[in-house]
């Protein structure tokens, strides 16, 4: 009787990653540890943020913005063709055989960018921390304290941590990780040019008071992590590589719709969401007629002063993105009716893909106005001057306002009042709706 035969089965070969990715995990961990230590236990973000606020007022300052102004604009660009490679390979790994094991790398390329730089960095972690920016600090002529990245101001709209545009060059880490394991000096040289490059584009950023040094380095790591987990964990791209065989693609057809999918949407966005980096100066003189001042500002750090002088200022930067066809929300009109004239500006970007802050630093001549009257959502404003002026009013959601103490009641030993559910509005001695009588400020709720 002759024997069954068995059919001995070779195992799946083991990924030959060894330790390298324990390296990896762990080194990516003790850097985002060590940023988010910086920042919350020593001052080394406050320094490096004076020496770069220092460099924007001296005279070198209109070169170097050129500088971080061409890599601002360029991450649009580099958004754009780092999806469209990717996306070639993968529509080549489909139709030429010979580049078939290539299809989960590029696959793999596309869900880096869109889940570290999109879902991670910009989608989950800025709204969530809400870290103020340096700008946006008192020291540099803002509004609040300084906050430690472990001191999160969750739904405040401040978008310090992470570094959205960093986190794009840093989705080049993907290149790292597809590039064969064996050419270990090939991947040593990449890693250690987007690291440069990243931290080049998170440079300029801190330069103009967007971002502090440790919102750069943990943005490299946390993408770094994302790139990591995707590469061992979840698309487990070593062990396909290591079983030259038909399970080295299972999974692919199942992925490959969103990956698709994910690489048109990433590259429309970074087509159409558009940089915008805009500054604006706007003077109205006096010559002798009466002001009535209406100011709207939306995600702005505003500073407004109120002097004897003659005439009206305004000026500052919109900075962020918008769409194609978005409304940048800057505006400003001047309008002469008998003896006043109304002046109307406006800092409020509109369009589903708009994602803009503004800087406004306003002079106002209190003696020449009639009524002044500032709407803010989601803003912080410093009100300077010895008295309030006659008629100002003050509508607020979900924003900050600072007074000097000299103003009575509105800010008790220089705090804010944050103004966070609702809308308030504030009245000021002299407003019209009043008797005259109460030199007190009010307030009400709408």
């Amino acid at each position: 009787m002759t024997p069954p035969s068995h059919t001995l089965e070779t195992p799946p070969k083991k990924s030959r990653s060894g330790t390298r990715w324990r390296m990896e995990l762990i080194g990516s961990l003790v850097v985002l540890a060590l940023a988010v230590f910086i920042s919350h236990f020593t001052d080394l973000d406050m320094t490096v943020a004076r020496i770069f606020h220092a460099q924007q007022q001296s005279d070198a300052a209109g070169i170097l913005d050129k500088l971080w102004s061409w890599f601002y604009h360029a991450v649009g660009t580099v958004t754009v063709s780092f999806v469209v490679v990717l996306l070639a390979g993968l529509i080549t790994s489909l139709v030429a055989s010979r580049f078939r094991n290539w299809r989960f790398h590029f696959l793999y390329g596309i869900f880096v960018i869109l889940f570290g730089h999109g879902l991670v960095i910009n989608g989950i972690l800025k709204e969530a921390v809400g870290r103020p920016r340096p700008r946006n600090i008192i020291e540099f002529g803002g509004t609040l304290d300084y906050h430690s990245i472990l001191q999160p101001l969750p739904g405040s709209h401040h978008l310090s941590f992470p570094c959205g545009h960093a986190s794009i060059i840093f989705a080049m880490y993907a290149i790292y990780f597809i590039i064969p394991r064996r050419l270990r000096l090939v991947r040593g040289l990449v890693f250690v040019a987007v690291t440069i490059a990243g931290t080049i584009s998170g440079f300029g950023r801190i330069a103009v008071g967007a971002h502090f040094l440790t919102d750069v380095i943990a943005t490299g790591a946390l993408v770094f992590l994302t790139a990591h987990v995707l590469y061992y964990g979840i698309l487990k791209i070593p062990n396909r590589e290591d079983n030259h065989d038909v399970t080295a693609q299972s999974g692919f057809w199942t992925l490959m719709p969103l990956g698709l999918l994910s690489a048109i949407i990433i590259a429309i966005g970074g087509i159409f969401a558009i940089p915008l980096n805009r500054t604006f100066s706007h003077v109205v003189p006096v010559d002798g007629r009466a002001l009535a001042v209406d100011i709207r500002l939306r995600r702005s750090n505003a500073e407004i002063t109120f002097t004897n002088a003659a005439e009206f200022m305004i000026r500052g930067e919109m900075e962020g993105f918008r769409g194609f066809n978005d409304n940048t929300g800057h505006r400003f009109r001047t309008t002469d009716n008998a003896d006043v004239t109304v002046v109307r500006f406006e800092a409020k970007p509109r369009g589903w893909l708009s994602d803009v802050d503004s800087v406004v630093s306003a002079a106002i001549p209190s003696n020449h106005v009639t009524t002044i009257r500032i709407e803010l959502e989601d803003s912080q404003i410093r009100l300077d001057g010895s008295v309030p002026p006659t008629g100002l009013r003050i509508e607020a959601i979900g924003s900050r306002v600072m007074a000097p103490d000299s103003w009575s009641q509105l800010a008790v030993s220089n705090q804010w009042m944050s103004i966070r559910k609702g809308r308030k509005t504030l009245y000021f001695r002299g407003d019209p709706r009043q008797s005259g009588l109460d030199l007190e400020p009010t307030t009400e709720s709408d």
